[in-house]
């Protein structure tokens, strides 16, 4: 997919309007002009004053940078950079309305003298984004925000937006690596951007190769995201990269021996004031006051295309009160969904085998479910496994 282009221009638009910021400041003061009639003549005076007039011209444009300049800034450009040849913004306005070649290879002698200028900075975003370099226009950006912090709350939106392009994953995983200033806003927004999610797991998985470090609050929430958006085979296989060294079934975690981080590929609990589930040494508790209950953990599974068996095994037989169920329905949007499943929990252990040959479902909700009676003072149960087993 080639880089959308309103995300650079917009990205130049704000880079400018920055700047505009401090145009406007110094425009309530008149040191400039002042300084630019006292000799020894000022360069970065004269530099000042030419770069707010072409952010004037560049803000009017609506963020295109004008074709040529008018000759009374050229003037003021020359004159500041006869007088001080390291002002960068006086070798930016030079190089512009040049051949091509000659501009690019003077904005980047412009860049390396300043990075905090934002005029200059918005022209190398441009121009990478018009010769869809995704790398350079991602350092562009990073750059931009980390000389501006004005900038954090806008651009980096746009980088998430930017991460639909699978030619952005490499570069991200560079720079992410850095513990970038704007790292954790980028990664709360590509889990809201729908487009953004596959390339996101890949992105996380180049990172793991390259560092083995996870981001536990990160990647939680992009597994959530990528649930959410129905996108279940690619948060299964990015559950498999974050469990590498673990042996993973149909089900996860499926005698509760440790708390789990990656819901609900892993358990997800609930719990109300009436009734709710905890995982604590290795067991699943269950508990509920009368007349109460609900889904108490479920869990997304995906069942091969054969019969398994399900097993649960309690801790010992429920006690009579207790309404214990272990269900099944199809997680996806698909016509002709195969019927829900009910198994009823009566005993301390229980076996069913579940035939998924001819389903046209892959993904379901495996839900432990309950209820205490009505006439009862509720329950407490525990859960020691739940498995789903391949014939």
């Amino acid at each position: 997919m080639i880089l959308k282009i309103t995300i650079w221009f917009f990205a130049l638009i704000l880079s400018l309007l920055s700047g505009a910021v401090t145009m406007g400041a110094i425009s309530k003061s008149r040191a400039p002009q002042i300084a630019m009639q006292l000799p020894p003549v000022n360069g970065y005076a004269l530099e000042k004053t030419a770069m707010n007039q072409v952010r004037a011209l560049i803000i009017e444009r609506q963020g295109q940078f004008p074709d040529r300049l008018g000759g009374d800034i050229l003037g003021l450009a020359q004159k500041a950079y006869k007088s001080e040849p390291v002002t960068p913004g006086a070798i930016a306005l030079l190089a512009m309305g040049k051949p091509i070649s000659q501009e690019r290879a003077l904005m980047k002698e412009a860049y390396k003298l300043s990075r905090r200028e934002q005029l200059i900075n918005g022209w190398m975003i441009t121009d990478s984004g018009a010769r869809e370099d995704v790398a350079a226009l991602l350092k562009h950006y990073d750059t931009t925000i980390r000389t501006n912090a004005s900038t954090h709350m806008v651009l980096t939106p746009i980088m998430a937006d930017a991460l639909e392009n699978e030619n952005a994953i490499d570069p991200f995983a560079d720079l992410l690596l850095t513990n970038p200033p704007w790292r954790e806003l980028f990664w709360k927004q590509v889990v809201q951007k729908p487009g953004s999610l596959q390339n996101a797991v890949s992105l996380r998985g180049k990172m793991l190769d390259l560092t083995d470090h996870k981001e536990a609050g990160y990647d939680a929430e992009l597994i959530v995201a990528l649930i959410k958006n129905k996108q279940f085979g690619e948060s299964q296989k990015f559950y498999r990269k974050l469990s590498k060294n673990a042996e993973l079934g149909i089900v996860k975690n499926s005698s509760f021996e440790q708390v789990s981080q990656y819901q609900p590929i892993d358990w997800q609990l609930f719990s109300t004031g009436e009734y709710g589930a905890t995982i604590d040494d290795g067991d699943l508790n269950l508990n509920a006051i009368r007349n109460s209950g609900g889904i108490f953990a479920r869990q997304l599974v995906e069942i091969p295309k054969q019969t398994v068996r399900a097993e649960v095994l309690l801790n010992d037989d429920p006690v009579a009160s207790a309404n214990l169920f272990l269900n099944f329905s199809c997680a996806e949007d698909i016509a002709n969904k195969p019927r829900r499943i009910r198994i009823s929990l009566k005993e301390k252990s229980v076996q069913r085998e579940i035939d998924n040959s001819n389903s046209s479902c892959d993904f379901y909700w495996l839900d432990v479910t309950g209820r205490a009676s009505e006439n009862s003072d509720g329950f407490d149960a525990t859960v020691k496994s739940v498995k789903l087993i391949p014939m």
